[in-house]
């Protein structure tokens, strides 16, 4: 997989720093890890990427699953309306208020 993007020094958009890998390629080795774009019409449209996924546990599937999207210069639509979220939500925990007591 390829990453895109350009070094900070450079004023780009997608901020990737790279390094050498071997003789002719680069590898990614920093940047950005959120981008968003929005449109402030009416409604407000609005795309972003969290470049490296959005978990950090082994084994989630979303561990990188953006990243395949940043490759191929593309963001993903932000949910905005309480239906978007629950139309995309996996699960639902819910926490319960614990009450600490006074000694």
């Amino acid at each position: 997989m390829s990453a895109n993007g350009a070094p900070d020094a450079l004023g780009g958009f997608r901020v990737v720093e790279y390094e050498p890998a071997n003789g002719t390629h680069f590898k990614a080795v920093g940047g950005d890890s959120f981008i968003a774009a929005i449109e402030f019409s009416n409604p407000v449209q609005a795309k972003a990427l969290l470049v490296y996924g959005d978990a950090s546990q082994l084994g989630s599937p979303h561990r990188y699953d953006q990243l395949e999207l940043f490759a191929h210069k593309k963001l993903r639509p932000v949910w905005r309306t309480r239906k978007e979220v629950e139309a995309n939500t996996m699960n639902r925990t819910s926490l319960k208020k614990s009450v600490v007591g006074h000694n």
